[in-house]
């Protein structure tokens, strides 16, 4: 069993989202603003959505209005949203209160430990997962080291707030990513199939068995 909270995503096809809900992740991701690279149909994400269980399902927006979100919400039966980095505050803001929100915030090369605080603070209230993706700048854990946003600045946020890591999960680095954020949730890629129904899963078995036994390091 998993020892941290992990979202698998996006997921385009029903080997990965019956990979990933046997190996009991916390959420499985889809895409479902229309435009976006691995947009699913809400048809497509029903089906596949119908074949799982034991994991909770979260659906990605953009600049949808929140009307179109809330009936998407409900004909998927979604467990959560994940709004982009560039949907309008008013969007959250108008969403029900009830409904589970995983804020997206796209970290820079130049993002300061300052206004990563301030953007977290502006909407905690409201958001109970922050995504910090790192990958849309191309900004590994090594990279890390040398920049602004260092480390140890993300150690002292994920114990104030409750953050899932989009970051690259090189095994040569995953060890150290987890001792150094103990309580933060961390993001999985699912991928093409190879063939229908089949692809391999060695590498992402290697993470996830890293996952399951923090411990051990």
């Amino acid at each position: 069993m998993l020892q941290t909270n992990i979202k698998a995503g996006p997921i385009t096809n029903l080997t990965d989202a019956r990979y990933f809900a046997a190996r009991e992740v916390t959420w499985l991701g889809f895409e479902c603003s229309e435009g976006m690279s691995n947009y699913l149909p809400p048809a497509q994400i029903l089906a596949i959505r119908d074949w799982v269980s034991g994991v909770q399902i979260v659906g990605s927006f953009g600049l949808e209005h929140p009307e179109y979100i809330c009936r998407t919400v409900e004909f998927l039966r979604l467990d959560a949203v994940q709004l982009s980095m560039v949907t309008p505050p008013e969007t959250l803001s108008a969403l029900p209160t009830e409904l589970p929100v995983i804020q997206e915030i796209v970290i820079e090369i130049s993002t300061s430990p300052t206004i990563l605080q301030q953007q977290l603070a502006q909407c905690s209230e409201r958001v109970q997962w922050f995504l910090l993706d790192f990958t849309k700048n191309n900004i590994t854990w090594k990279r890390l080291k040398n920049s602004i946003l260092h480390q140890e600045h993300l150690r002292d946020i994920c114990q104030s707030y409750p953050i899932l890591m989009q970051i690259d999960l090189d095994v040569a680095y995953i060890k150290d990513m987890l001792k150094m954020l103990p309580k933060a949730g961390w993001c999985v890629k699912g991928g093409v199939e190879e063939k229908t129904g089949y692809k391999s899963f060695e590498e992402m078995d290697e993470i996830l068995e890293i996952l399951e036994a923090p411990e051990q390091f």
